[in-house]
Protein backbone atom coordinates (compact mmCIF):
# COMPACT_ATOMS: atom_id res chain seq x y z
CA UNK A 1 0.00 0.00 0.00
CA UNK A 2 1.50 3.21 -0.93
CA UNK A 3 0.48 6.93 -1.24
CA UNK A 4 -0.21 8.72 -4.70
CA UNK A 5 -0.98 12.60 -4.95
CA UNK A 6 -3.67 13.92 -5.30
CA UNK A 7 -7.58 13.32 -4.18
CA UNK A 8 -9.50 10.57 -5.98
CA UNK A 9 -6.68 8.50 -7.18
CA UNK A 10 -7.26 5.73 -5.20
CA UNK A 11 -6.92 2.26 -6.91
CA UNK A 12 -5.64 -1.19 -7.11
CA UNK A 13 -2.56 -1.67 -9.69
CA UNK A 14 -2.54 -5.56 -10.86
CA UNK A 15 -0.12 -5.41 -12.59
CA UNK A 16 2.15 -4.46 -10.14
CA UNK A 17 -0.28 -5.74 -7.35
CA UNK A 18 -0.29 -2.39 -5.53
CA UNK A 19 -2.90 -0.83 -3.48
CA UNK A 20 -2.21 3.23 -4.55
CA UNK A 21 -4.02 5.55 -2.06
CA UNK A 22 -4.40 9.21 -2.60
CA UNK A 23 -2.53 11.34 0.07
CA UNK A 24 -5.67 12.42 1.92
CA UNK A 25 -7.21 9.35 2.38
CA UNK A 26 -3.86 7.78 3.09
CA UNK A 27 -2.99 9.76 5.65
CA UNK A 28 -6.87 10.16 7.22
CA UNK A 29 -8.59 8.50 9.67
CA UNK A 30 -11.92 8.66 8.93
CA UNK A 31 -14.26 6.48 8.29
CA UNK A 32 -14.30 7.05 4.82
CA UNK A 33 -10.69 7.05 4.59
CA UNK A 34 -10.50 3.80 5.82
CA UNK A 35 -13.32 2.75 3.65
CA UNK A 36 -11.85 4.04 0.04
CA UNK A 37 -8.70 2.12 1.60
CA UNK A 38 -10.61 -1.00 2.24
CA UNK A 39 -12.75 -0.74 -1.20
CA UNK A 40 -8.98 -1.37 -2.98
CA UNK A 41 -8.05 -3.64 -1.08
CA UNK A 42 -11.20 -5.24 -1.94
CA UNK A 43 -9.87 -5.27 -5.28
CA UNK A 44 -6.59 -6.46 -4.58
CA UNK A 45 -8.24 -9.83 -2.52
CA UNK A 46 -10.22 -10.24 -6.02
CA UNK A 47 -7.30 -10.45 -7.82
CA UNK A 48 -6.02 -12.96 -5.38
CA UNK A 49 -8.66 -15.21 -6.05
CA UNK A 50 -8.99 -14.59 -9.42
CA UNK A 51 -12.74 -13.41 -8.95
CA UNK A 52 -14.31 -13.95 -12.26
CA UNK A 53 -15.84 -10.57 -12.91
CA UNK A 54 -12.44 -8.96 -12.37
CA UNK A 55 -10.88 -11.55 -14.81
CA UNK A 56 -13.27 -10.81 -17.54
CA UNK A 57 -12.65 -6.95 -17.39
CA UNK A 58 -8.78 -7.49 -17.02
CA UNK A 59 -9.15 -9.01 -20.40
CA UNK A 60 -11.23 -7.27 -22.22
CA UNK A 61 -9.49 -3.82 -21.32
CA UNK A 62 -6.78 -4.00 -23.75
CA UNK A 63 -9.75 -4.06 -26.39
CA UNK A 64 -11.66 -2.01 -25.30
CA UNK A 65 -8.59 0.65 -24.72
CA UNK A 66 -8.61 0.63 -28.49
CA UNK A 67 -12.02 0.83 -29.34
CA UNK A 68 -13.00 3.78 -27.22
CA UNK A 69 -10.18 5.63 -28.42
CA UNK A 70 -11.36 5.05 -31.49
CA UNK A 71 -14.48 4.85 -31.42
CA UNK A 72 -15.37 9.11 -31.20
CA UNK A 73 -13.18 9.24 -34.34
CA UNK A 74 -15.18 7.22 -36.50
CA UNK A 75 -18.77 7.93 -35.32
CA UNK A 76 -17.31 11.94 -36.19
CA UNK A 77 -16.45 10.87 -39.48
CA UNK A 78 -19.32 9.00 -40.46
CA UNK A 79 -22.19 11.91 -39.23
CA UNK A 80 -19.91 14.40 -41.03
CA UNK A 81 -19.41 12.50 -44.13
CA UNK A 82 -23.04 10.56 -43.90
CA UNK A 83 -20.77 7.38 -44.16
CA UNK A 84 -23.30 5.09 -42.46
CA UNK A 85 -20.48 2.09 -42.31
CA UNK A 86 -18.41 4.46 -40.15
CA UNK A 87 -21.04 5.16 -37.99
CA UNK A 88 -22.03 1.52 -37.80
CA UNK A 89 -18.64 0.29 -36.85
CA UNK A 90 -18.19 3.42 -34.32
CA UNK A 91 -21.23 2.13 -32.63
CA UNK A 92 -20.24 -1.64 -32.29
CA UNK A 93 -16.28 0.08 -30.96
CA UNK A 94 -18.52 2.22 -28.43
CA UNK A 95 -20.69 -0.65 -27.23
CA UNK A 96 -17.54 -2.40 -26.70
CA UNK A 97 -16.79 0.63 -23.76
CA UNK A 98 -20.19 0.05 -22.62
CA UNK A 99 -19.86 -3.84 -21.77
CA UNK A 100 -16.96 -2.70 -20.26
CA UNK A 101 -18.44 -0.47 -18.11
CA UNK A 102 -21.36 -2.90 -17.37
CA UNK A 103 -18.46 -5.36 -16.52
CA UNK A 104 -17.56 -2.78 -13.97
CA UNK A 105 -20.67 -2.48 -12.26
CA UNK A 106 -20.38 -5.98 -9.79
CA UNK A 107 -16.52 -6.01 -9.64
CA UNK A 108 -17.01 -2.26 -7.66
CA UNK A 109 -20.21 -3.90 -5.67
CA UNK A 110 -17.95 -7.01 -4.45
CA UNK A 111 -15.34 -4.87 -3.60
CA UNK A 112 -17.23 -2.56 -1.60
CA UNK A 113 -18.54 -5.77 0.10
CA UNK A 114 -15.34 -7.29 0.52
CA UNK A 115 -14.44 -4.29 1.89
CA UNK A 116 -17.58 -3.95 4.44
CA UNK A 117 -16.71 -7.13 5.40
CA UNK A 118 -12.96 -6.77 5.92
CA UNK A 119 -13.77 -3.72 8.33
CA UNK A 120 -16.29 -5.97 10.45
CA UNK A 121 -14.14 -8.83 10.38
CA UNK A 122 -10.48 -6.36 11.91
CA UNK A 123 -12.66 -4.34 14.20
CA UNK A 124 -11.52 -1.50 12.09
CA UNK A 125 -15.39 -0.03 12.54
CA UNK A 126 -17.93 -0.79 15.10
CA UNK A 127 -21.84 -1.70 14.36
CA UNK A 128 -22.60 2.59 14.54
CA UNK A 129 -20.19 3.17 12.06
CA UNK A 130 -20.96 0.70 9.85
CA UNK A 131 -24.22 2.02 8.63
CA UNK A 132 -21.73 5.59 7.65
CA UNK A 133 -19.56 2.69 6.01
CA UNK A 134 -22.71 1.21 3.66
CA UNK A 135 -23.44 5.35 2.81
CA UNK A 136 -19.67 5.83 1.41
CA UNK A 137 -19.54 2.48 -0.55
CA UNK A 138 -22.75 2.70 -1.71
CA UNK A 139 -22.37 6.13 -2.92
CA UNK A 140 -18.57 5.57 -4.57
CA UNK A 141 -20.64 2.44 -6.33
CA UNK A 142 -23.60 4.49 -7.60
CA UNK A 143 -21.07 6.56 -9.90
CA UNK A 144 -20.17 3.54 -11.00
CA UNK A 145 -23.69 3.11 -11.89
CA UNK A 146 -24.29 6.65 -13.43
CA UNK A 147 -21.56 6.27 -15.68
CA UNK A 148 -23.03 2.95 -17.21
CA UNK A 149 -25.97 4.27 -17.74
CA UNK A 150 -25.13 7.87 -19.37
CA UNK A 151 -22.92 5.48 -21.61
CA UNK A 152 -25.75 3.19 -21.89
CA UNK A 153 -28.05 5.99 -22.72
CA UNK A 154 -25.78 7.60 -25.31
CA UNK A 155 -25.04 4.23 -27.13
CA UNK A 156 -29.03 3.88 -27.51
CA UNK A 157 -29.13 7.46 -29.23
CA UNK A 158 -26.23 6.71 -31.50
CA UNK A 159 -28.46 3.63 -32.60
CA UNK A 160 -31.43 5.50 -32.96
CA UNK A 161 -29.64 8.37 -35.20
CA UNK A 162 -28.05 5.84 -37.62
CA UNK A 163 -31.24 3.66 -37.59
CA UNK A 164 -33.38 6.88 -38.41
CA UNK A 165 -30.59 8.15 -41.33
CA UNK A 166 -30.97 4.76 -42.92
CA UNK A 167 -34.74 4.83 -43.61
Amino acid sequence: IEPVPGRLTDHYDPIHRVVRLSEPVYYENSISAVSVACHEVGHAIQHSVSYPMLVLRHKMFPVVRFASGIAPFLLIAGFLFSAFNLIGLGIIFFSAAVAFQLVTLPVEFNASNRARDLMVAEGFITNEEERGVAKVLNAAALTYVAAALISLLELIKYIMIFTSNRE
